[in-house]
């Protein structure tokens, strides 16, 4: 709320919507998977998060963000169960569905 009264309430804010890549090693982690990692421009072992951030000129704040989960794991209700995600959170969704959440 009060980045929204702070930045969000001008003409000139905008509100950003983008992925990043976490690289990881291993495969515990929740979400990690051989997939694109923006960061390192290439498929590599890593978390993916969608983000939300309101700018206005030289301000910006982030005010989500979502873990993405590749089909590997909402395909795998075992692995997600052991894992601790939540059965709401254990559906397959893409990042542009996880941006407009």
């Amino acid at each position: 709320m009060e980045a929204d009264q702070l930045i969000g309430g001008a003409e000139d804010s905008a509100l950003l919507l983008d992925e990043s890549g976490i690289s990881k090693k291993g495969t515990r982690s929740v979400g990690v998977s051989r997939q694109w990692n923006g960061r390192l421009g290439k498929v590599d072992n890593c978390q993916v998060g969608v983000f939300a951030a309101l700018s206005r000129g030289s301000f910006a704040t982030l005010i989500d963000v979502r873990l993405y989960l590749p089909r590997k794991w909402t395909d795998n209700k075992a692995r997600c169960d052991g894992a601790g995600i939540p059965i709401e959170a254990q559906r397959f969704k893409t990042k542009p569905e996880l941006a407009l959440e």
